[in-house]
């Protein structure tokens, strides 16, 4: 995260000549990182994750084109508005996440116990409908979520735009 020179990197990027480079990176890495691949000529798609969310990837100049991943996670203003009376913070996408994971592991360490076994066992049976940020949490027997919906987002003219 805290990188300054990706620049050995880059050049294995730049040699192996790819369509897209997808760099889960937090924001501050993610900057160098699309900056030196610019800087060497590197004309590709650039693809991150949820961490491009932020305003700090446009702010550093280097947005345009630039795509991102992220959950579509309910965030209702009503539950923005109280997070923000709260917290005093604006409640962004983790919020409800946040919000809806105490609640689940609260709900399962109260009929199981905090035993590691017991709460997988209760996370793998778990259909939690009481929730803000996906209407039904329910999860297979890997541990994934059942169910996830993610959006493609581009950055063009300093706004991130949905991808269809």
């Amino acid at each position: 995260q805290d990188v300054k020179d990706m620049r050995t990197q880059v050049g294995k990027i730049k040699s192996a000549t790819p369509d897209i480079v997808y760099m889960p990176l937090y924001p501050a890495g993610g900057i160098v990182a699309i900056k030196q691949l610019k800087e060497a000529n590197v004309a590709v798609h650039f693809f991150g994750g949820d961490a491009f969310l932020g305003d700090e990837i446009v702010k550093a100049g280097v947005s345009e084109g630039v795509m991102y991943s992220a959950a579509k996670v309910g965030n209702a203003d009503e539950f923005k508005t109280k997070v923000k009376a709260l917290t005093g913070v604006d409640g962004n996408i983790i919020a409800p996440l946040a919000y809806d994971a105490v609640k689940i592991y609260a709900k399962i360490i109260a009929k199981s116990g905090t035993d590691a076994k017991e709460i997988v066992k209760g996370l793998n049976s778990l259909s939690y409908t009481e929730g803000v940020s996906f209407p039904k949490i329910s999860y297979d027997d890997n541990g994934d979520l059942e169910v996830a919906i993610y959006e493609v987002f581009i950055f063009k003219n300093g706004k991130a735009e949905l991808v269809n």
